[in-house]
């Protein structure tokens, strides 16, 4: 059973394919499911007689067999060796890319003539999502998934604070020699493991 949420987010890829787009990223928080929900597409796809390619990164996806059987479910490298001995992906209707951020699946992209969904907590990449994405769904916020209990209120703890003024930015990310500089100084670390120690001792048996 989906999730209020997670229903509206199938239903908002199907609207933004009905409008005629063709390649959509489906944007979720962390925790959010879209795995749960780009699966829950695929299955409808296939149930209709479409024939729909799953492209994944992660190992996790491939034991989901119970709604994906009807689906193929591809790792990167065994797509690109497929490929390689004439995989014609034109045989597909739909392909899902599994976080479409890391950018590995652009080239399978290229001249693919079908519907695409790219799911991402993150939709910023160099070269940017837009250059293969027409549409982006974003159903629901990190804000809306606390207050609604689905996800927990997050808990921070810092030995040091750190001065974040002078973080430089760069596509919308904090740049990493701005990041390292704020950051990499034995002053902000220096502790950290003994007190995350006692926390976690203090917190047994809760997940760490």
């Amino acid at each position: 059973m989906l999730r209020p949420y997670q229903l509206d987010s199938v239903a908002q890829v199907g609207a933004a394919f009905q409008s005629g787009y063709k390649r959509v990223i489906l944007c979720l928080p962390t925790g959010a499911g879209k795995t749960v929900i780009f699966s829950d597409i695929a299955h409808r796809a296939a149930l209709k007689g479409k024939k729909v390619a799953i492209l994944t990164h992660r190992r996790e996806l491939l034991s989901q067999a119970g709604r994906l059987n009807s689906c193929d479910v591809l790792m990167v490298e065994t797509l690109n060796n497929a490929i390689k001995r004439g995989l014609d992906l034109s045989q597909y209707d739909l392909l899902v890319i599994d976080e479409a951020h890391i950018g590995n699946f652009r080239k399978v992209l290229e001249g693919f003539k079908g519907f695409v969904i790219g799911a991402t907590a993150t939709p910023v990449s160099n070269p940017p999502l837009k250059d293969s994405y027409n549409a982006i769904v974003c159903p629901v916020g990190i804000e809306t998934l606390i207050k609604d209990k689905w996800l927990a209120v997050p808990k921070t703890y810092a030995m040091h604070p750190v001065d974040t003024s002078k973080l430089a930015t760069a596509r919308g990310e904090y740049t990493e020699a701005s990041l390292d500089d704020a950051f990499n100084r034995p002053k902000v670390y220096e502790g950290v493991v003994s007190e995350f120690v006692k926390k976690w001792r203090e917190s047994r048996p809760r997940k760490t």
